[in-house]
């Protein structure tokens, strides 16, 4: 359960700096 909310979290902080940045430059990183 912790883990699952953990990669929850990430997903979410994720999508936020991409959004604030105005794009999606951190795909490269996948």
């Amino acid at each position: 359960m912790i883990s699952n909310i953990f990669l929850y979290s990430l997903f979410i902080i994720y999508i936020t700096a991409a959004v604030v940045d105005g794009s999606l430059p951190l795909f490269d990183l996948i």
